[in-house]
């Protein structure tokens, strides 16, 4: 849930919109344990957009997990990938696929969690990150040759 918050709004704020989060759930809202993570992972996206209205900003890069992104379960991307590739690609990537790739490679969710924080339908969101791993790995290769 931290690494998300992270990837969302940085490391400065993370920790409070985490805490508020946990505090919520803990005092105020019953959840069942077979959507608890989906709910709080979705509860921290809310708190974050509210995060992004309140300041007005633009979010910032995390490009500690972008190795886990490029070396996805498909092998496309080996160990010796420039890093360097790998965060102008991902710079190039909408916000949407950013997100959608943070999601599915480096928390390594379910595609029925992707959809119900991305507030998408389950195929809608297999779809989504199976076009943003597509788009990233066409704006590597690119930068690649």
């Amino acid at each position: 849930m931290r690494r998300y918050a992270v990837f969302l709004v940085g490391a400065a704020e993370s920790d409070d919109i985490v805490q508020e989060v946990i505090l919520d759930a803990w005092t105020k809202r019953p959840i069942r344990t077979d959507v608890a993570r989906g709910w709080l992972l979705a509860s921290v996206r809310l708190r974050a957009q509210n995060e992004w209205r309140r300041r007005a900003c633009v979010r910032p890069l995390d490009t500690q997990h972008l190795s886990q992104v490029a070396s996805f379960e498909h092998g496309r991307f080996d160990d010796r990938l420039d890093l360097a590739t790998v965060i102008d690609a991902w710079r190039r990537l909408s916000p949407d696929d950013q997100e959608l790739l943070t999601l599915g490679n480096v928390l390594e969710l379910s595609g029925a969690e992707i959809a119900q924080i991305t507030e998408r339908s389950r195929s809608g969101a297999y779809q989504g990150l199976t076009r943003a791993r597509a788009r990233l790995t066409a704006l590597v290769e690119q930068a690649s040759t």
